[in-house]
């Protein structure tokens, strides 16, 4: 039995995505390999919705989808079946945060339970960091995860974003959009929060044969005078499927 090798761990979760007569073994083979499993969980169907939820189910250890996860000295407390994490923007989360000046404004336009905007709270303690989404579970971790961290500038919000920066105004040094599907709706609410050279970090889903023109012609729809500063791939959705992120100033 061929199984693949490839899984995630979130915690001490592994998340694996195979057909459901190839559970029990992937469990077995996974636990085995890893002692700080505890638990097991396979995905369901596709990440959806307005709030980007993979469903799990737990195939094997501990009967539960909550954990701890530990990335770049931070900790974050959620759970798989109700808020979106994927561990794999590990290091672009640590690129993005290393950009952030010490007394910038940042606005996550959608954080989900906080690793852009901790990890930038702790790295630049000066900062101030509007943390948005719509997902309401997401923004209760987050709020969870503030706490835990001990960073007392970052600032929850919950509620679509659209209204959201309507009412926070020009604030932005730099926003970060890590919605790779459908960011290119919300660029024009960057445009309400953005000061006169604020650094946006967009993500898109491009093919390879889109790199990165697709992408930038996007950006170039609302903001035409924009100076792109960056083209960085930062993972697959699947194969010739990148997720990218463009660095740009506004101008």
């Amino acid at each position: 039995m061929n199984l693949p090798r490839a899984f995630d761990i979130v915690g001490d979760i592994a998340v694996v995505n195979v057909e459901p007569d190839l559970e029990a073994a992937m469990a077995q083979k996974v636990m085995e390999q890893n002692k700080r499993v505890k638990v097991v969980v396979n995905k369901i169907g596709k990440t959806g919705g307005v709030e980007r939820i993979q469903r799990v189910k737990v195939v094997a250890g501990e009967g539960r989808t909550e954990t701890l996860h530990k990335e770049n000295g931070c900790r974050f407390k959620l759970d798989l079946n109700r808020v979106f994490f994927t561990p794999r923007l590990s290091s672009e989360r640590l690129r993005i945060a290393e950009q952030v000046g010490e007394r910038e404004t940042v606005v996550d336009m959608f954080s989900g339970v906080g690793p852009f905007s901790i990890l930038i709270a702790k790295r630049r303690p000066k900062s101030e960091v509007y943390a948005v989404d719509v997902n309401e579970d997401a923004v209760s971790y987050l709020k969870d995860n503030i706490r835990l961290n001990k960073v007392d500038n970052v600032i929850a919000l919950w509620g679509d974003v659209s209204d959201v920066c309507e009412k926070l105004g020009k604030v932005a040094d730099r926003v970060i959009m890590n919605l790779p599907e459908g960011s290119g709706e919300f660029l024009g609410v960057v445009g309400k929060i953005a000061k006169r050279g604020c650094v946006v970090h967009f993500y898109c889903f491009l093919s390879d044969d889109e790199l990165f023109d697709a992408g930038v012609e996007i950006i170039r729809k609302v903001f035409p005078k924009a100076k792109v500063l960056n083209k960085v791939v930062c993972g697959e959705r699947a194969p010739g499927i990148h997720r990218v992120c463009i660095d740009f100033n506004v101008g």
